[in-house]
Formats: structure tokens, C-alpha cells, sequence
């Protein structure tokens, strides 16, 4: 009978490490931050977009589950006020990946003056590397583009945030 009692003590220990676990794993967690950058525009006739361009960036913060982050991030460059079809990949410290889409907004720049741009996006975390392979999550990310007054291929400085949240 000891015997019996003791085999169903370590199996419900057992079952109760793979549950908190398994909870603790999907649990969502603030994901806020920043990283400054620049944003470029590159030539390529594969792009999606009317202009042949690509709106490239990349940057440095600090984001929160993450520490010290370096972001790099493409997206069609619009003729419009529209953001689409933007993906985006945030590396950590020890190499570890977040992967994400991004859409929004950002007025047109009115040309001859410079300016600040915000964009506003929505950002959907779907997946990554190492400790993040089955990341979700997402929020908004707002961008702060500095437009210098005049159409050129970059780079313009940016500051990016985010105020979201991510399950891994």
C-alpha cells in the first residue's frame, strides 16, 4: 500500500512540474522598449512598391524581456500614408531572435520641410529562436522619423517604441 501511495505522489509531482511549466511558458508578459536608428531606402524592382524602394532600418535600444536589442526591419516604401507587408527581427544579446510583422500609418512628409514623421503600427510577434521559437504577442510600435526636408535615399534618424506584449 506504501508502495501505491508513493507511486501517485511522484506521478501528481510530476504532472504538476510539466503544468507550471507548460503555464509559466505561455504566460504574457509587458513587452515595452525603445532602439535608435536609421531608416534608408534601397532600390530593387523586386519590391512591392510602386517606387522599386524598400524603407530599411535598423537600431539599438534597450527592450523589456529582451535587454539590449539590435533591430533591423523592411517594409515596401509607400506612396501614400499606408504601411504594409513590414517584418521586422529584434536580436538579443546571446543571439536569440523575436519575429514580427508590422502595418500602420505616417503621413507623407510635405517636401521642403523638415520634420518629424510618427508613424503608428500595429506589431504581431510570431515567432523566433531559442528561448523565443514560439513567441506571440503584439501591440503597438510607434516610430519618430526624422524627415530632412528633402527626398533622398537616407539614412534619417529614427526612434522606435513599443508598448505590446509577449508569450514565450
Amino acid at each position: 500500500m506504501k508502495k501505491v501511495v508513493f507511486i501517485l505522489m511522484v506521478c501528481g509531482l510530476v504532472l504538476l512540474a510539466f503544468t507550471a511549466t507548460a503555464s509559466a511558458a505561455s504566460k504574457a508578459r509587458p513587452f515595452q522598449g525603445y532602439v535608435t536608428g536609421q531608416v534608408w531606402f534601397t532600390y530593387d524592382l523586386a519590391s512591392p512598391s510602386p517606387l522599386d524602394l524598400w524603407s530599411d532600418s535598423s537600431g539599438v535600444g534597450d527592450v523589456s524581456h529582451l535587454g539590449a536589442t539590435v533591430m533591423t526591419s523592411r517594409h515596401p516604401t509607400p506612396t501614400g500614408d499606408a504601411i504594409t507587408g513590414g517584418n521586422m527581427k529584434l536580436v538579443v544579446a546571446n543571439g536569440d531572435e523575436v519575429w514580427a510583422t508590422y502595418s500602420g500609418s505616417a503621413p507623407f512628409p510635405v517636401i521642403g520641410v523638415p520634420s518629424t514623421i510618427v508613424a503608428h503600427t500595429a506589431f504581431a510577434i510570431y515567432g523566433g529562436t531559442g528561448r523565443f521559437v514560439d513567441a506571440s504577442g503584439g501591440g503597438d510600435m510607434t516610430g519618430y522619423v526624422q524627415f530632412p526636408g528633402e527626398l533622398n535615399p537616407g539614412p534619417w534618424p529614427v526612434v522606435w517604441t513599443w508598448r505590446c506584449t509577449i508569450s514565450y
